[in-house]
């Protein structure tokens, strides 16, 4: 089974008729769900002690104001991620490995599960990393190239 920290929650339709009292905590919580995110990023976000997110998670599931969401959203192929990788290498020697790492790191993704939606982002991030304008614009250029096949 999977960690519940990288599955997706979205806001249900719930209507009800019972009066809910929300903590800031809980109101905090339910306003960043967002479907496309995994609670692990939410979580990043909001900034919450682990103990009082479980908590007003919990609440938010047991009163059905949110729900498990199927995950919908596209990722890059390890292809890609090697891709990036080797450009960076050959612009920035073996520190380039660790460029991608960082800014991966840096907006809580997994290099094995970068969405696509977030990969201009990412190479943006890469770019302002790299040492060097000549080095910089070159990976940038390559991005390019290969953020167009990526859509294909």
């Amino acid at each position: 089974m999977a960690n519940l920290l990288d599955s997706h929650f979205r806001r249900t339709n719930t209507n009800t008729a019972n009066e809910i009292t929300f903590d800031p905590d809980m109101l905090k919580l339910l306003m960043a769900i967002d479907e496309r995110k995994t609670l692990r990023q939410i979580a990043a976000e909001i900034n919450l002690k682990p103990e009082v997110f479980k908590q007003s998670f919990t609440k938010l599931f047991k009163l059905k104001l949110i729900e498990e969401s199927e995950d919908k959203t596209a990722f890059v192929d390890a292809a890609f991620i090697d891709r990036i990788k080797a450009t960076l290498v050959e612009l920035a020697g073996p520190l380039g490995e660790v460029l991608i790492e960082d800014a991966a790191a840096d907006q809580n993704m997994r290099l094995d599960r970068i969405p696509k939606t977030d990969i201009a982002d990412l190479i943006y991030r890469i770019t302002q990393s790299i040492p060097g304008e000549k080095e910089q614009n070159a990976f940038r250029k390559v991005m390019l190239e290969e953020m167009k096949n990526l859509e294909r």
